[in-house]
């Protein structure tokens, strides 16, 4: 019993030295390739953030004047100047990707451009009824839901004009566009439709 017992202690001996001189790969979990999660929302610059009108200065007992405003301005004309640029290569690419990738039709492409009205029409008067005139707003859990609807029946529409397939390759095609924004960190600037 006892030869049995320091045979098996030499034994697990041997194997430790052994494994402690060795490398020894394990493959874990973080060995497996990042997949980014799916946005629920996404809501532009221009409808989220702060209103224009209010300033941005916490509320205190002391009258302290909050500087930065200026820099405020500046950051928004900058900001309006990176969308412009943002939204014209957006609609450089997916004309190209209409018409040469997806082969649609004129009338097609016409429709969503159509359809791409409508539905800022429908987001910019679902906003001014809730905030007025305010050029930028922080919406709710609520609101991001109802605009999420507005997005939703759109998306439906632009799906019976463009067909299943066609629609799905360009939400791939925006959805590549947008990780384009991120990697470049223009993620503020997300294509939403």
């Amino acid at each position: 019993m006892n030869k049995l017992l320091f045979s098996l202690l030499g034994a697990s001996v041997a194997l430790n030295f052994y494994l402690v001189k060795v490398d020894v790969v394990v493959k874990d979990d973080l060995d497996e390739e990042y997949h980014e999660p799916a946005p629920i929302d996404q809501i532009s610059v221009a409808q989220a953030g702060i209103r224009k009108g209010e300033s941005n200065c916490p509320p205190c007992e002391k009258q302290v004047k909050c500087t930065g405003s200026k820099d405020i301005v500046k950051n928004q004309k900058l900001d309006e100047e990176t969308i412009s640029k943002v939204t014209k290569q957006f609609e450089q690419d997916s004309q190209r990707f209409f018409e040469y990738t997806l082969n649609l039709s004129s009338d097609q492409i016409d429709v969503y451009y159509q359809l791409k009205e409508e539905r800022i029409k429908e987001i910019t008067e679902y906003l001014n009824r809730k905030y007025g005139q305010a050029s930028t707003v922080t919406l709710t859990t609520d609101e991001m839901l109802e605009m999420a609807k507005i997005d939703k029946d759109y998306d439906g529409m632009l799906k019976e004009v463009f067909g299943e397939t066609s629609f799905n390759d360009y939400q791939k095609f925006r959805e590549n566009f947008n990780k384009k924004l991120i990697e470049d960190g223009k993620m503020e600037y997300l294509i939403q439709f």
